[in-house]
């Protein structure tokens, strides 16, 4: 019940069932696993009792022995840990090998090289990063971003800023929706909703702290031409 093709690939196997291993030495340590889909060079090499594991790309996730439902895909994309569950690589190089924590979702070439134990996190786009290894459910988006604290979303990194935010509908809409920004309320008996804080950027030593601007544009002649801030 099992598929092998390749030089030493699946030769450990015993109980395991249900494994899809192609290239040369995929697989190779599958003993009792099973579910598993290791297509590479080496990819897979070190699972002996994972399951439901999707392993793509030379030596994908070789460092995996019995974590489950992680899905890997990218030539060198690895992680630290032999008993990993439920983490997604994309993209050549993501985990840099280091990577030891659960349930992180990270898409992008060589994204997450300084995540170790953190978990819960998503890391999107290419050279993603944390700047501590521990950090956990923190989101960044874009190349280079860089999440600095747990529980932290940042979006553009690097020399790739995004300095323009439209939420709704597109730019421009012929039916333009309201929108709504709200902290999350309460819940349960005489609970006092949190604060909504909005804040300019930081300044360093003696300079000037950002401004908070709140701009509306003007009415113009009568066109389609967007009216000006």
């Amino acid at each position: 019940n099992n598929v092998f093709l390749g030089l030493r690939a699946g030769d450990a196997v015993t109980t395991g069932v249900a494994n899809v291993s192609l290239g040369v030495d995929s697989g190779s340590g599958i003993t009792t696993g099973i579910r598993n889909v290791l297509l590479g060079l080496e990819a897979g090499g070190g699972i002996t009792t994972g399951n439901s594991n999707v392993f793509l790309g030379t030596q994908a996730a070789t460092s995996l022995a019995t974590g489950d439902s992680n899905i890997v895909i990218g030539n060198l994309a690895n992680m630290a840990s032999s008993s990993l569950g439920g983490n997604v690589l994309l993209g050549a190089s993501t985990g840099n090998g280091n990577l030891s924590g659960a349930s992180n979702i990270i898409l992008g070439g060589s994204a997450a090289a300084s995540l170790t134990s953190g978990s819960s996190n998503i890391l999107i786009g290419s050279s993603t990063d944390v700047s501590t290894g521990t950090i956990a459910s923190s989101i960044a988006l874009g190349r280079n971003a860089t999440v600095t604290a747990s529980n932290q979303l940042v979006i553009g990194g690097a020399s790739n800023e995004i300095n323009a935010v439209y939420i709704g509908e597109d730019v421009t809409n012929a039916t333009p929706p309201a929108v709504t920004l709200q902290n999350t309320g309460a819940s349960g008996t005489n609970v006092a909703g949190a604060n909504l804080t909005i804040a300019a950027g930081k300044a360093t030593g003696n300079a000037t702290g950002g401004s908070v601007i709140f701009s509306t544009s003007d009415p113009d002649a009568s066109g389609t031409t967007l009216q000006l801030l």
